[in-house]
């Protein structure tokens, strides 16, 4: 039996860790001449997450709601078997677990309880999709101002079938009396891939500074997990962007190649990535879809309807073909959406999402400007309150 501290239910990102509040112990067996790690309980039971009751949801793209997490703590947890528990590989095994006695981290070079609580907190699932984070270095508490990117390298060829998702939440303060409406950052987060990297961007606006939580998930298509949760950071924002302006939308699937494609028989030919520059005008999105499936795209601008920028997108089809053509008539972020309509289906399926941006002005046509005027004269600072 061995005894130490480990990242488990009582423990919330970034704490420091005590023997009191988070105290354990799982096993070692000597198998073919060799010790191996075993937690015998965690291997019975896989937490989705774990809930203090210290955060407020600011922005849940699976859920969206702005529900407060429980009073108590408490955590979703499933039946399933996880084998990542049993003999697991040591390097691995130190992210979760710290045992008193350095000799049973079993590896070559010890690492110490300070970097233990600062490493980063990734889960079973984490490694089991042969995740990597680009930054290997990175702590589980993050400072920043304005803007934070997660960058979270995934491997060759898996971005077809992995399909992500966070939630982000904000630490309550102890100070506020009843309830208090935290601003949403729903329009201010977005996911997106480019080739084989997942990107997780939280934009602070004004007034935003505080403690958050991003918490991501992650499935894969091929691979039943007891648990998608991949890892947890705390971040915390010093100062909010002077100028913010929210996205256009927040699609359910993300920006760029995601599993919906797949799902539809439909291949995105020309462009995989989620964001793209406009600056040289015109841009030409090449897919192939069934021959039987009818196709579709919009491009909106924050606070603009989705009909007002129709006339600067266009589809042609050459059998199972389609080219979608885009250009922005001003500067600013757009969302290029594609849509898919199957035969026998009840409506349009949203497949893919482009955030492209136009950061200059161009000399434009006729029909540029009085989008150009519009938006000169209405563009608004977002000050969240």
């Amino acid at each position: 039996m061995i005894h130490g501290i480990s990242k488990g239910v009582t423990y919330d990102v970034g704490d420091v860790m005590s023997r009191e509040k988070h105290c354990n112990s799982w096993n070692a067996v000597y198998v073919e001449k060799t010790w191996r790690l075993v937690h015998c309980h965690w291997a019975s039971r896989s937490a989705r997450g774990y809930y203090s009751g210290n955060w407020v949801t600011v922005d849940c793209p699976e859920f969206r709601s702005n529900d407060v997490e429980g009073e108590s703590r408490s955590y979703i947890v499933s039946s399933l078997i996880n084998d990542y528990y049993f003999f697991t590989d040591p390097a691995i095994f130190i992210h979760k677990c710290f045992p008193f006695d350095e000799r049973w981290q079993l590896l070559s070079k010890k690492i110490t309880k300070e970097e233990f609580e600062t490493c980063p907190f990734l889960q079973p699932a984490f490694f089991a999709l042969n995740l990597r984070l680009v930054d290997e270095k990175l702590s589980c508490v993050l400072y920043t101002r304005e803007k934070f990117v997660l960058q979270i390298q995934m491997p060759n060829g898996a971005v077809d079938r992995l399909r992500f998702s966070y939630n982000l939440y904000r630490l309550r303060n102890s100070w506020d009396e009843g309830e208090y409406d935290y601003p949403s950052l729903e329009r201010f987060t977005l996911h997106y891939c480019v080739r084989d990297m997942a990107f997780f961007e939280v934009r602070f606006p004004p007034l935003s500074n505080g403690v958050y939580k991003l918490q991501v998930f992650c499935s894969d298509d091929q691979i039943c997990l007891p648990s998608e949760w991949i890892c947890d950071f705390r971040i915390v924002c010093e100062k909010g962007m002077d100028v913010s302006l929210p996205l256009p939308v927040v699609p359910q699937i993300g920006w760029g190649r995601n599993p919906e494609l797949a799902k539809h028989g439909i291949t995105a030919v020309s462009h995989t990535d989620g964001y793209y520059s406009l600056d040289n005008d015109s841009l030409v999105f090449e897919f192939v879809f069934p021959a039987e499936a009818e196709s579709h795209a919009e491009l909106l601008k924050h606070k603009c309807s989705r009909s007002e920028y129709a006339d600067y997108v266009t589809v042609e089809r050459d059998g199972v073909n389609v080219c979608v053509k885009a250009e922005a008539p001003c500067s600013g972020e757009f969302a290029l959406q594609i849509f898919c309509h199957q035969e026998g289906g009840l409506g349009y399926v949203n497949v893919m999402n482009y955030l492209l941006k136009r950061s200059v002005f161009a000399e434009v046509g006729e029909k540029y400007k009085d989008h150009c005027v519009s938006f000169e004269q209405n563009i608004t600072l977002v000050n969240v309150k």
